[in-house]
């Protein structure tokens, strides 16, 4: 029989049929019309899942830079051995932070170039970026504004003199240089030795990390060489005891740059020495290498059930720790955490 709730049933055949076929005949209407109200009823749509905002730490260009997480601790920054601007030593925290493993190459500053973030390096004739096979070289030639847009365009930031100094002594270590107290040679850094025992082939960089003997221990390289690298601090003598790992100095005049390179002499490499010059200072032997902060830590919820078998010993089924942050989770089984 069709359904139709709008259509009434025939008066005359309900009038000459038995008390049976029209029993039937209502039970039929009735059931027509709970079906059409049913058909007429909107359906339940599906609850869409919540969308969760995910910030990306990567850079918009999603350029690849080779990072290494450098733990952090308390140091001793600053040296006696050194200048007089190395001084006072003061104990500096330093948290967890994130640097390039290598100083930045003339082939990542011209993608900043050719995305119109960066400008190009202007100076002298042995400036990497006129170069040919310079791109495995460290840009030079940049100023501290510069590499300030370099590493804005990055997704990162200028170091800071003590984060820096952290690193270049492996962590923090009592030690003048990255690799030890060994005096630098050709062997651990590019520097100059003199005419008769020059470090290059010819005057001005080598390609980054060729000098993996002189690699700090969290393999960082040419932290010592190849050329200073600009940090974020403006240049004034070391003030007081202040504990305090930010960017510091007035320095609007005058930006500190680090490491040493390879127009100076192995002694201007150690860890604690500082150069400067004005944020305008474009030269041969002048370049960047960029930090980030490091990433949240985890931190971990316990859900049921996760694992993939039931561990030995929990009765209600094997339990996993997931992730909340950063995106995306991580699951992580184990035993049953209230089992030794």
């Amino acid at each position: 029989m069709r359904c139709d709730a709008n259509r009434p049933a025939p008066a005359a055949n309900i009038a000459f049929r038995g008390r049976r076929r029209v029993g039937l005949v209502l039970a039929g209407l009735v059931l027509c019309a709970v079906g059409a109200g049913r058909a007429q009823r909107p359906k339940p749509q599906a609850k869409k899942p919540l969308a969760v905002a995910v910030r990306s730490a990567a850079a918009p260009h999603a350029m690849v830079l080779p990072w290494r997480q450098i733990e952090g601790g308390i140091f001793e920054m600053g040296s006696t051995e050194g200048d007089d601007d190395e001084v006072p030593i003061r104990k500096v925290r330093v948290r967890t932070f994130e640097l390039m493993q290598t100083e930045v190459t003339v082939a990542q500053y011209r993608a900043c170039v050719a995305a119109q973030k960066c400008t190009p390096p202007i100076g002298e004739d042995d400036c990497n970026w006129l170069l040919a096979d310079r791109e495995d070289h460290p840009i030079n030639c940049v100023d501290w504004n510069q590499a300030q847009a370099f590493a804005a365009w990055a997704g990162a930031r200028l170091p800071t003199e003590a984060e820096w100094e952290f690193a270049a002594r492996s962590g923090g270590g009592a030690q003048a240089f990255p690799w030890g107290d060994t005096p630098a040679t050709c062997a651990h850094a590019v520097v100059n030795h003199g005419a008769d025992a020059a470090c290059v082939r010819g005057p001005g960089t080598e390609p980054v990390c060729s000098r993996p003997r002189g690699n700090s221990k969290q393999g960082l390289c040419d932290l010592a060489g190849n050329v200073w690298e600009w940090v974020a601090d403006g240049y004034d003598p070391y003030p007081d005891l202040s504990t305090d790992a930010t960017a510091r100095g007035r320095g609007e005049d005058h930006r500190v740059f680090r490491g040493g390179s390879w127009g100076f002499e192995p002694a201007l490499a150690r860890a604690t020495n500082r150069g400067w010059q004005r944020p305008y200072y474009r030269y041969t032997d002048v370049g960047v290498r960029l930090a980030r902060d490091a990433p949240p830590p985890r931190a971990w919820r316990r859900q049921r059930p996760h694992c993939p078998a039931r561990s030995r010993g929990c009765r209600s089924g094997p339990w996993s720790m997931v992730s909340v942050r950063p995106w995306p989770p991580v699951v992580r089984c184990g035993a049953c955490p209230w089992l030794s």
